[in-house]
């Protein structure tokens, strides 16, 4: 039996771009799962689940701000509007857009963040989240 080196070079390239989009494809899916637990637990006001996935160097000080500014506040809905690459393999932005109230007012606002997001030791840590469109009266968070 002759073997056809063609025909196996297209299964091997095949092959290739097969296990290669399933690995990209697995980190986008690690960190949509990340990205979403993070944002739902702020959503539901679970501070300490979320500050689980923020980076340890910042962690007490978000966990603080956060706390702080909770007060009164009610998300009403998080979503995951887009995920975006960043400048290496290892940094994604994850656009977030939230709906809240904050007490005693209860006008419903809806606010866009923009969350940098890093893969370090096999796991995706949000480095830092800033406004891209808010309010003119919105507080620091959200």
């Amino acid at each position: 039996m002759r073997l056809n080196w063609r025909r196996w070079a297209k299964f091997a390239a095949l092959g290739c771009a097969l296990i290669a989009s399933a690995c990209g494809s697995s980190r986008s899916e690690d960190l949509l799962t990340s990205a979403r637990s993070y944002n739902e637990g702020l959503r539901w006001g679970k501070l300490t689940h979320s500050s689980a996935y923020v980076v340890a160097e910042a962690r007490a000080e978000w966990l603080a701000q956060r706390s702080a500014s909770m007060n009164g506040l009610n998300m009403t809905d998080v979503q995951i509007i887009s995920i975006d690459p960043g400048s290496n393999p290892d940094e994604l932005y994850v656009t977030v857009g939230l709906a809240y109230y904050r007490l005693p007012d209860m006008t419903s606002k809806e606010a866009v963040w923009r969350q940098q997001w890093q893969r370090k030791d096999s796991r995706w840590w949000m480095v830092k989240e800033a406004p891209v469109q808010a309010p003119a009266d919105q507080p620091s968070w959200p």
